[in-house]
Order: C-alpha cells, then structure tokens, then sequence
C-alpha cells in the first residue's frame, strides 16, 4: 500500500472535515505536507507502521496513518480531529478504486502544543486495513 491510502481517505474526508483538492491548488485537507495556509488545516501521513501482507488475512493491507490537525484555537483544532475520526473510523467505504473495510484510532489524540504561528496542533495514529475492489 502506498500514498494512495492517502488520497483514498482524504477524498472521503472531503466535506465532512474540510475541502481535498487533488491537486493541492485549494482546500484545507493535504497530503504529507502541511503548508503555512490556510491556518485551519489538516494532513495525512503514512507512518511506516504496519506492513503489507499479500495474500494474508484475505489480501488485505493494514497501515497506520497519522492525522495533524491546525486551528486558530485549540477548539478548532480538536474538532476537526473528531470530524476526521466520526467520518472514518468504524466505517466500511470504498475510495479510489479499494475497499476501506477498518479504520480505527490506534492512538489517542494528542495536543502538540503550537506552531510557529501561535496555531494549535493535534494529532491522532489511526489503523487502516485497506484491500482493492473486486473488479
């Protein structure tokens, strides 16, 4: 599995948590970059966690994703937050051509102080299982 993981999640993020653009021109939902704006804003990494095993557990792929929230206030950022685990976690969806059959919180969220800026940071490791679509 590899940053399609990504792309597949933050396109269903898209407007239950903020705005995916593909091609990073608008929108508050990124991909393993987090850029100086729009203060409130999210991104999604890959951690490295778990591996690949074809062909183990019905070909299904487990990975852990990391998701950095940013907000004005600590309120805002922690919202967005629980907007992203409501809009994932428990659900079974389908996205970008494979089947997102468990997502779940593999750590609590955690508050990383502030940026730079003064902004608020979460952040929160969630266990993806992911497997292609039957064709």
């Amino acid at each position: 599995m590899n940053g399609d993981v990504l792309f597949g999640l933050a396109a269903r993020l898209s407007g239950a948590a903020g705005l995916f653009d593909p091609e990073g021109a608008a929108g508050d939902i990124f991909i393993n970059i987090l850029p100086e704006a729009p203060d409130g804003a999210a991104a999604l990494f890959l951690t490295g966690g778990a591996e690949d095993v074809p062909g183990v557990f019905g070909g299904i792929e487990r990975r852990n994703v990391r998701a950095l929230t940013r907000g004005v206030s600590g309120e805002e950022a922690a919202r967005r937050l629980r907007l992203i685990e409501e809009t994932l976690c428990g659900k079974t969806f389908r996205a970008g051509g494979a089947f997102y059959c468990d997502v779940r919180a593999a750590r609590g969220a955690e508050s990383l102080g502030r940026d730079e800026n003064g902004r608020f940071l979460f952040e929160r490791v969630f266990a993806v299982s992911r497997k292609e679509a039957a064709q």
